[in-house]
């Protein structure tokens, strides 16, 4: 097992809290000061934290990496959406119209979707 760092650990936890926050309140507290400097430590945090953590590793490494923790997920994720976007064209009445162009649009250009228009 890796050793751990506690202190890298807790300010990730309160940095992920903080990017929670910051996008679940950002229409409510966005302007705030607490909004603003939330929105101002969040991201440099991990930042910070990652150049801290930098390790060189093989190429075949982040590719491998990438691939497992990045792409798997991510059509993973995109398949789900997808069959549950099959689910609401068999039963119409839980959404207004489903479009297959917009669902790709939104897999290949992460556009925000939504389901009801």
């Amino acid at each position: 097992m890796k050793n751990r760092i506690a202190w890298i650990d807790f300010v990730r936890a309160s940095g992920m809290v903080m990017i929670i926050i910051v996008h679940s309140l950002a229409g409510i507290y966005g302007s705030s000061f607490l909004g603003k400097v939330l929105f101002a430590v969040n991201v440099p945090v991990f930042f910070i934290l990652s150049g801290y953590l930098f390790k060189e590793k093989k190429l075949s490494q982040v590719i491998k990496g990438g691939f497992f923790n990045l792409i798997l997920p991510y059509v993973f994720s995109a398949i789900l959406i997808a069959l549950i976007e099959q689910a609401y064209s068999i039963f119409p009445s839980w959404v207004n119209e489903f479009s297959a162009k917009d669902f790709v649009k939104g897999a290949l250009y992460r556009y925000s979707y939504c389901i009801t228009k």
